[in-house]
């Protein structure tokens, strides 16, 4: 099958092994794997030989115990690792993945650490996503030198944390997504120097914050700002901070109770910070709970 580009392997629920023959489509461009729930182990070099692959997809796969290395795909422009809960690490090779521009892991809660990862080589990278890894206590390092780095949502970790894992922002992100956990009474401070950059910051599940920040008034490029799900949240900024976002059109307030009655158009305490705001939407009393539990 020299000749084959596209690959999917899809709910295949009593697969235990790996089909033999890939080693054999060196024209692989494409491989995706999801819901094979009983998949436990990949051979060693099941990776090694399609060396064109571009895209590589290993889903909903729970019991899946290791992915082989990726040294060799240095076409690979899109990793997405998702709901593999029987995963303790991440490949190596990552950082060989130097055309990378897409990296998802997502969903995987034996995950305890990422320090061992160093992304510092993805200067192709463009977006990065890590999620709802209950037990992660470290992201990987490197990241403040992806100088393509545009697009980053990063939270949900182990909820025993009482602050953020240690990681560095690139300073030309211009959308950034943080999701928080209940022990969480703050925004991560590395944010506060996106100053010239950040377009849209979406935040959410910060369940023991009360108020934001008033560095958010920094964030003078800010057009779009979304907060969800912060369930004690009650105060903005003071309204001299709110004012310094002049580039700022979009408030969208979605399942923050005790904020959302504050910000009645009417009577509410914090409207006349936000009054100024072209584009207010949401402002819902109903907290959701997470849409990855």
């Amino acid at each position: 099958m020299p000749c084959l580009r596209k690959l999917k392997i899809w709910r295949c629920e009593k697969l235990s092994g790996w089909p033999s023959g890939l080693e054999y489509c060196t024209s692989l461009q494409e491989l995706d794997i999801k819901y094979c729930q009983n998949l436990r182990h990949l051979p060693v070099d099941a990776l090694q030989n399609p060396v064109s692959l571009e895209k590589l997809w290993i889903e909903y796969c729970t019991n899946l115990e290791a992915i082989p290395s990726l040294d060799n795909l240095t076409s690979l422009r899109e990793l997405s690792i998702r709901v593999c809960d029987g995963l303790t690490s991440l490949p190596r090779g990552i950082q060989s993945c130097t055309s990378l521009n897409r990296l998802t892991i997502g969903i995987c809660h034996n995950l305890i650490s990422l320090a061992d990862v160093d992304v510092s080589r993805l200067q192709s990278l463009s977006s990065l996503y890590i999620y709802h890894c209950r037990k992660l206590k470290y992201l990987p390092t490197g990241l403040r030198s992806l100088r393509s780095l545009k697009r980053m949502t990063i939270g949900m970790f182990w909820e025993e944390l009482d602050s953020f894992p240690d990681f560095e922002l690139p300073s030309q992100i211009q959308v950034l997504g943080i999701s928080g956990w209940p022990k969480l009474k703050s925004l991560p401070q590395q944010i506060q120097h996106l100053t010239t950059c950040l377009e849209e910051f979406d935040l959410g599940f910060f369940d023991s914050m009360e108020a934001l920040p008033e560095w958010l008034g920094n964030l003078s490029s800010l057009i779009s700002l979304n907060i969800n799900n912060c369930k004690n949240l009650m105060y903005l900024p003071t309204v001299e901070v709110m004012q310094r976002l002049t580039n700022l059109r979009e408030l969208y307030i979605d399942g923050c109770p005790h904020l959302a009655e504050r910000c009645a158009k009417e009577n509410g305490p914090e409207w006349h910070k936000i009054s100024h705001i072209p584009n207010i939407r949401g402002l819902t009393t109903t907290v959701y709970e997470s849409i990855f539990e």
